[in-house]
């Protein structure tokens, strides 16, 4: 089964998986990752690499980080460095419910993180963000 990171500044990742577990129950190999202010970033890159390696057991990991040029993301992707770890392991920017959700969707077929559909991953997490002011023409 593929592994699943959520990776935050804060709580975040912690909420977030509290939310999947309302829509998908207990969750096998998903681990909620929380860098905070007083952290070293270095000690929280060697966490993840560590909970990579234990997540993945030939299937792939897939990493989703809060935000783009932030630590968690930086962290993750410094863990790309390691060929093994590079080719069994996809980190994503801007993680939110739906494209949790559907990522989780997609690990219930797929056997291998090459089998996960990133282009409609990242497009779940986009097409569910909107104005509903707008959608509704209340502007």
């Amino acid at each position: 089964m593929i592994g699943f990171i959520l990776a935050s500044h804060g709580e975040m990742a912690n909420g977030m998986l509290d939310s999947l577990k309302l829509f998908f129950g207990d969750l096998e190999k998903v681990s909620a990752l929380c860098f905070h202010g007083e952290d070293d970033p270095v000690e929280f890159g060697k966490q993840i690499e560590n909970t990579i390696h234990e997540l993945d057991d030939g299937s792939g990991v897939m990493v989703f980080v809060d935000l783009l040029g932030g630590t968690p993301g930086n962290q993750s992707t410094l863990c790309l460095r390691d060929e093994n770890v590079r080719k069994n392991t996809r980190v994503i920017t801007g993680m939110n419910l739906g494209m949790s959700m559907e990522f989780l969707a997609q690990r219930m077929a797929c056997e291998k993180i090459e089998d996960i559909d990133l282009d409609h991953l990242m497009n779940a997490g986009r097409d569910g963000i909107k104005c509903i002011n707008k959608e509704m023409n209340l502007l």
